[in-house]
């Protein structure tokens, strides 16, 4: 699944780039695209299309990378939740 494995990436701290099909059925109200436009509007990933890959310079890109701060309250709120903290 796309979106799992993007929010995977993303939680790495690592740079993660989003190529897309040069042609897509999906529509821009799709979730999936929303998610991805957010994550993109955050720096927290780079889409790009698989025709302008060969455009890409990952050195030019800001991005706006998680750190294990940015993780630790959500992590802990969730445990919370599932009830396996205290």
């Amino acid at each position: 699944d796309s979106i799992t494995m993007t929010t995977e990436a993303v939680s790495s701290g690592k740079p993660v780039v989003v190529i897309r099909p040069s042609r897509s059925r999906a529509e821009d109200r799709h979730f999936k695209e929303h998610y991805f436009s957010n994550l993109e509007r955050r720096r927290r990933i780079i889409k790009i299309t698989a025709d302008d890959l060969f455009k890409f310079s990952p050195e030019t890109i800001q991005y706006d990378l998680l750190d294990d701060c940015q993780l630790e309250v959500p992590a802990i709120e969730l445990l919370r939740r599932l009830h396996w903290l205290a």
